[in-house]
């Protein structure tokens, strides 16, 4: 019994539904009885004022249940009873001065059930009047569970099962409409991967209708998957078993996955099987040994491990190979030379008696071959054959000889489908030995892909029917499992007298598996990238042709154009610029996919995706393009931009796909010309173009007709104002429409494959013209412009190289680049600087101070001069960029420190001339002090 309760007669309730009811004590503890949680009422024992113990007034059945409370008994008090009473007592007194309940845990040790254990308390303590209410909850269990949890989640996680736990999801009519994961180990989540392409096989997000009948039913719900048998190459090759079952409220989804153990299997099955069919079904006999070795490691013997039918009908009992009795040969000696040679083949022919027939004594050829560890005899009866053969007359012989002679396979069939003859070009195309073989045909021949070919379109077949065949082609699969393909011929040879009975076949059968292969593979380079893989314009076209019902509805191109991947290549070199290429590739199919389209390659660094759609998925579709291209490309240890120009173009149904290609490449080829990222097919494009093709071809026509000149503008000391060089200009006057704009035809040149021809030109110009000059202007220099794209091409180094040689001797030649144009390849522009400075020629930065990188390449590129940009000038002169002036003194001064020529440009005002002249500015170029003009007119200027 619990220690009796001192409670009054009657006991109010407190405020509520029953407030001013009284209830007796036996209610009272009748009710603490029912509770599970422990309650204690203590009267605390005061000293000074302050709580120093307290006594056990009453506790329920709950607390005596309770592990350690063997002491407890009325009147008793709390520092007999717990040893941790001091955390009692702290927490009494803090209960006991305030108004809410005062929550704490502890741990207490102890022998329950014979095992000393720790048991962990969760404790509230209130006053009530001159009472203290402590209620206990014994969370061991609740411990016990968690450890249990974590021990269960533990070996879930180490188990090859993949298990997911699942709360299901209900709608008002309580019915399961989804599910939750609440669990899952790490097998789960290799196992959803692989099954991404079935979805209904989710391990996480099964069906609803299989999350019902899994809550509803009483049944575990199985399901399996197996297409390991399977030739989609889309999926992946799985074998798993699953089970979805209901334990209490969750659902548990368990897969079992047998794939690698099946694939396994069934890969030695496989083996085994074509092993045994490989040698078990063919006539000739096939012998498997294993030498036997001495202690010296000499091969003494060889033991036999398997043989087929045909072969055990020859040997003896034993295993042993020199129990053998042969005559006229030395299969132990034939083994020996094959170990010496792996994959060399050794032909031999003996004699020897048959073990079921020992008073017949046949002729055997052999054919022997060794890996590092077995050798493999493969021996055929030619004894009928050679009797045969030894009964042939002179004209016979004279066959057999053009037979033997013949590249060609020939084959003679008897009536029951024997082979009566055979040349050794038939055994070469088969694989097999010389010798009798009635099944060769019948047995390895197929179509030409492989695939099996209906009895009744076999060669032999169709002769034996009478059939006279031409230009057949089959596939001949060889017991080594090459395929080769033929084109066969088949002729046959009826009974005298009897044009309906067939008395023998001939067939022959030309290899032409290489010429085939060949055939198949120039077909495929024709439409399609090396490089890439991808289909090529001719691929693409066929594609498209092949599937009309991609272009039904209307359909939009996207040309991408990547401008940049044109300087990788004498920059980077060959393996860089390929590698781009083909990460390049990659992403444009994969955007090509993601819009169930078709990716071409169309040039070195031009793509095409053709998907269906309209406006907005021009739009879209050009973005996706722009977005993946525009992601910095890593090849070859070199991390690359390769922003594209994308044009697109709208198809309607109907549309030829090479008008609408075009459209698009017309529109890309606008966007890199007007620096825009995307550009959509417009009718004024095509004048566009026009006029750019007009214009190239213009140029090259202007080149060979003279049509072309330069014009000097001269370059003098700031001090003297002495000429010490000048300017080479191109300048373009075309018959009947007068003087072509620079900036009109040199961007189209350098877009072209003119740039190079284009730019040696002036070079060999101004070499010539200004030859003339160098007796009135010693020590003077001409400079022409160059794309940076040239200056790092080897090419145009050794041509530079040549025309200097070749023209008017020390002559000082200068190369002018723009800042702008150098870009982030400065290593390989200094390393082309340096290779021109060796034969004398010099480097001008044009445009200097307005590109991000000027300190930079001084350092790093070694010019012989700095052209200062006219903003600088100027803005200094007339005082509207106050800033302008300390950048220009910054620009002389560091030229100085570098030991490079400084150049102020655009000098128009005798003001700018006399700030250049103050600041220190070596020389000075611009209207001011001379227009530019025909070589003739330099002095005059």
């Amino acid at each position: 019994m619990h220690p009796d309760l001192d409670l009054p007669t009657t006991t109010p309730t407190g405020a509520g539904l029953l407030d001013g009811a009284e209830l007796s004590a036996d209610v009272v503890r009748t009710t603490l009885d029912q509770l599970t949680q422990a309650v204690y009422l203590y009267r605390p024992i005061f000293c000074d004022g302050r709580i120093v113990d307290l006594e056990i007034v009453y506790c329920n059945r709950a607390a005596l249940a309770l592990p350690l409370t063997e002491r407890i008994v009325p009147g008793a008090l709390a520092s007999d009873v717990f040893l941790d009473v001091h955390v009692a007592l702290e927490n009494a007194e803090t209960a006991w001065a305030g108004d809410e309940p005062e929550r704490y845990s502890v741990l207490r040790r102890g022998v329950v059930d014979g095992a000393l254990k720790t048991i962990r308390y969760e404790i509230s303590t209130g006053r009530a009047n001159d009472l203290l209410v402590q209620t206990s909850h014994d969370h061991t269990i609740d411990d016990q569970l968690e450890q249990s949890e974590l021990r269960m989640r533990t070996v879930v996680e180490a188990l090859d099962e993949a298990i997911v736990l699942l709360e299901p999801l209900f709608d008002d009519q309580l019915q399961v409409v989804g599910c939750r994961p609440l669990f899952a180990n790490s097998s789960v989540r290799r196992l959803d991967a692989l099954l991404t392409m079935r979805p209904e096989l989710s391990l996480s997000a099964p069906p609803t209708e299989l999350l019902r009948a899994a809550w509803d039913g009483n049944d575990p719900i199985d399901r399996s998957i197996d297409n390991l048998d399977e030739l989609d190459p889309t999926l992946p090759a799985v074998a798993v078993d699953l089970r979805l079952e209901r334990v209490g409220d969750v659902l548990v989804h368990v897969a079992t996955d047998h794939t690698r153990r099946l694939v396994a299997a069934q890969a030695e099955d496989q083996a085994k099987r074509r092993f045994a069919a490989t040698i078990d079904v063919i006539q000739e006999a096939v012998g498997v040994f294993e030498p036997i070795r001495d202690a010296d490691g000499d091969v003494v013997d060889f033991e036999l491990v398997h043989a087929n039918a045909s072969m055990s009908a020859w040997l003896p009992t034993t295993d042993r190979l020199s129990s053998v009795e042969t005559v006229g040969g030395d299969p132990i000696a034939w083994g020996k030379a094959a170990l010496e040679a792996p994959g060399e083949r050794v032909r031999a022919t003996l004699s020897m008696a048959s073990r079921e027939q020992p008073e017949s004594i046949a002729t055997i050829s052999v054919s022997v071959v060794a890996s590092e560890r077995q050798v493999v005899m493969v021996g055929a009866d030619i004894t009928e054959m050679q009797n045969a053969l030894a009964t042939i007359t002179a004209s016979d012989d004279m066959l057999r000889a053009v037979l033997e002679s013949l590249a060609e396979s020939v084959r003679v069939f008897d009536a029951d489908g024997e082979v009566i003859l055979a040349n050794q070009s038939s055994f070469e195309l088969l694989g097999t030995p010389p010798g009798p073989d009635s099944t060769s045909y019948p047995y390895d021949v197929c179509a030409p892909d492989g695939s099996p070919l209906d009895e009744a379109d076999w060669p032999l077949q169709r002769g034996q029917r009478g059939e006279r065949v031409d230009d057949l082609v089959v596939g001949v699969q060889r017991p080594d499992d090459d395929l080769r393909i033929c084109r066969v011929a088949v002729r046959p040879i009826s009974e005298q007298g009897d044009s309906d009975r067939t008395r023998a076949v001939v067939v022959s059968a030309h290899d032409i598996t290489e010429s085939t292969r060949r055939a198949e593979q120039l077909a495929w380079i024709s439409s399609h990238s090396t490089l890439t893989g991808m289909l090529n314009r001719l691929g693409l076209l066929d594609e498209l042709s092949a599937r009309p019902e991609v272009l039904e509805g209307g359909f939009i191109v996207a040309w991408a154009r990547l401008s940049a991947l044109e300087s990788i290549r004498p920059t980077f070199g060959i393996e860089t610029a390929e590698a781009a290429v083909q990460s390049a590739a990659a992403r444009v199919r994969w955007v090509a996919d993601s819009f169930h389209g078709h990716a071409a390659h169309m040039s070195d660094h031009e793509f095409v995706v053709i998907a269906p759609g309209s406006h907005v998925g021009a739009s879209r579709l050009a973005e996706a393009v722009a977005k993946a291209l525009s992601e910095p490309v890593g090849a070859a240890g070199v991390t690359l931009l390769i922003e594209p120009s994308i044009g697109t173009a709208i198809a309607r149904r109907g549309e030829d796909p090479s008008d609408a290609m075009q459209h698009a490449q017309a529109a890309s080829w606008a966007a890199d010309q007007n620096g825009l990222a995307q550009e959509r097919w417009r009718d004024d494009i095509a004048a566009g173009q026009m006029r750019r093709v007009e214009l190239l071809g213009d140029v090259r026509r202007a080149l060979d007709d003279g049509e072309m000149m330069l014009h000097y503008q001269p370059k003098l000391d700031v001090r003297s104002g002495h000429l010490v060089g000048s300017e080479a200009l191109i300048r373009w006057t075309r018959p009947g429409d007068g003087p072509v704009r620079p900036d009109e035809f040199i961007p189209a040149v350098e877009a072209s494959g003119l740039a190079g021809p284009f730019t040696l030109w002036a070079i060999r110009r101004a070499i010539n013209e200004w030859g003339t000059v160098l007796d009135r202007h010693p020590e003077t220099s001409v400079a022409v412009n160059v794309p940076s794209l040239l200056i790092v091409d080897p090419k145009f180094t050794r041509s530079v190289e040549r025309e200097l040689g070749a023209g008017v001797p020390d002559l000082k030649l200068v190369l002018e680049i723009t800042e702008r144009t150098v870009g982030a390849d400065v290593e390989s522009i200094s390393a082309a600087i340096d290779r021109f400075a060796e034969f004398g020629v010099g480097i001008s930065i044009d445009d200097f101070g307005t590109g991000q990188s000027s300190l930079a390449y001084l350092r790093h590129l070694h010019p012989t001069e700095i052209k200062v940009d006219r903003t600088f000038v100027a803005g200094a002169a007339d005082g509207s960029d106050p800033v302008g002036r300390s950048v220009l003194q910054a620009c002389v001064d560091i030229g100085r420190s570098a030991g490079v020529t400084v150049c102020g440009e655009g000098v128009e005002t005798d003001a700018e001339l006399a700030l250049l002249d103050e600041l220190g500015c070596d020389t000075a170029q611009g209207y001011l002090l001379g227009r530019p003009g025909p070589i003739d007119l330099l002095d005059a200027s």
